[in-house]
């Protein structure tokens, strides 16, 4: 039988409260015992020294024990608990108390804690003046002290005949009473462990149905967050793992969509002219030729692309790093598009530092990223703009930037820039060639090189990239 987690946690409550409460009955059982010892304790010293005091008076007032010698009904007048009354029906003055009857010249009281019955009154000689004889071991001895001189002794007997009946009813008492409450905390405690283990489990469930859900491929399944506690949190991070599980899924689907979109159009067009060719429509000469070819080059850019992004993300993209002039490697790469910029009909602006700008990087990987840059900067910018190239030392990181004139890039396209297949829905769209793969693959290098590269609106009218790498005597590792 399998036992589920609501039930473990009812369980360990349980247990924990039943050693609770077998300490705390343990404990108070003990602690009142004590205490109630105590208190009889006190009791009787207050009763001895009472009495004595009493005893004292009428020994003063009357010179010696020989007024009262053997008058019983005296003593026991003498003897009786405060509040009692007399033989005649008089009350005796002093705290409340109980005595009802006299018998063979000892007070009896319904009370079996009463001290009067107990207590043996003797002169300084040690003979019996009153009550019970006295005990080999007497629980108290109190003196009856007159002007410093003690005059007699009040013994207190202990308990024979009702110790033991007091003992069990005393005990048969404290038992039902504390095993009773034990009881009624046991039971509260039962129903409280139900009620908070309902409510713990009821979020664990949730999250349970939650991640069967994920592992079924539901990304659309959302948990209901009850509380700010760590199980909330985890809610929290369950319905944030969805989501982007959500938004992974349908990048997935639009990133086939668009690569079945964009490696149809080349293959369509390819077809039609080869079908053109095949039908006599179009004769196959140097126009053709050249036709097909441009196609047949842009489909193995955009393959070389997919496949350059795909390893990338896997991290399956080979670096390797060494020192190199970043500016040196800038350099080189602009002085390859020199005659196209012209050609273009644009203007070129460099900037380069003086001094060798040292980075850590793979100078193979690092060209292609400054090549995919003013790949896009040639392409989408006007005839009659211009480029402006910069690459200076700021800080601890060595910054390039690569801007061009209009037409601009909308502020709100700025961050997507870098998506794959993302083209902008204006003059910098498919008509001037290009998949949106390229700012892609930029990105993915820029990190594996322990840099970034990041997009702005440019003072020249158009966009701005900039790319930071650490410098070599900053780079880590």
């Amino acid at each position: 039988m399998r036992i589920g987690i609501g039930q473990k946690i009812f369980l360990g409550f349980l247990l924990a409260a039943l050693v609770v409460l077998a300490l705390t009955t343990g404990v108070t059982r003990w602690s009142f015992e004590r205490g109630f010892l105590n208190y009889v304790n006190e009791n009787e010293a207050e009763a001895l020294r009472y009495f004595a005091l009493r005893l004292s008076e009428v020994y003063r007032e009357e010179g010696g024990w020989e007024s009262v010698g053997r008058d019983r009904d005296r003593w026991l007048e003498l003897m009786a608990p405060p509040g009692s009354t007399r033989p005649g029906g008089l009350p005796v003055r002093g705290i409340p108390g109980r005595i009802v009857a006299s018998h063979d010249g000892t007070a009896v009281s319904r009370d079996p804690l009463a001290i009067s019955p107990r207590i043996t009154v003797l002169d300084a000689a040690g003979n019996r003046l009153f009550g019970p004889p006295a005990g080999d071991a007497p629980l108290r001895i109190e003196p009856i002290v007159v002007v410093g001189e003690v005059v007699g002794n009040l013994h207190l007997n202990p308990l024979v005949t009702l110790a033991r009946e007091l003992d069990q009813q005393f005990s048969q008492q404290q038992v039902r009473w504390i095993y009773g409450t034990a009881v009624f905390a046991l039971l509260l405690a039962g129903v409280l462990a139900v009620a908070f283990s309902r409510q713990l489990v009821s979020p664990i469930a949730q999250l349970t149905r939650g991640t069967q859900a994920l592992a079924d491929g539901r990304f659309t399944e959302r948990l209901s967050v009850r509380s700010s506690d760590e199980l909330g949190g985890l809610a929290r991070n369950f319905n944030v793992l969805a989501e982007t599980l959500e938004r992974n899924q349908q990048a997935q689907r639009q990133w086939i969509a668009d690569i079945s979109h964009e490696l149809r159009t080349p293959l369509s067009v390819l077809r039609g002219e080869l079908q053109a060719v095949e039908d006599g429509v179009r004769p196959f000469d140097e126009t053709t030729r050249k036709s097909l070819s441009g196609e047949v080059d842009r489909l193995t850019k955009l393959v070389n692309d997919i496949y350059q992004l795909s390893v990338a993300d896997v991290g399956a993209l080979r670096y390797r790093k060494e020192v190199a002039d970043v500016g040196q490697v800038l350099e080189d790469t602009v002085d390859l598009f020199e005659v196209r910029i012209r050609d273009a009909g644009l203007e070129l602006e460099t900037r380069y530092s003086e001094g060798p700008l040292e980075a850590l990087v793979d100078v193979n990987r690092l060209g292609q990223l400054f090549t995919n840059v003013l790949e896009n900067s040639i392409r989408y910018t006007d005839r009659g703009g211009r480029v402006r190239v910069a690459c200076v030392q700021q800080g601890k990181d060595i910054e390039v930037s690569i801007e061009d004139s209009a037409p601009n890039v909308p502020a709100d396209a700025m961050p997507r820039l870098f998506r794959r297949l993302y083209r902008v829905e204006s003059s910098r769209g498919r008509q001037t060639g290009g998949a949106g793969l390229g700012l892609a693959i930029c990105k993915r290098i820029a990190h594996a090189l322990g840099g970034s590269i990041s997009a702005s609106p440019s003072g020249l009218g158009g966009l701005k990239m900039v790319v930071r790498l650490p410098a070599a005597a900053h780079a880590g590792g």
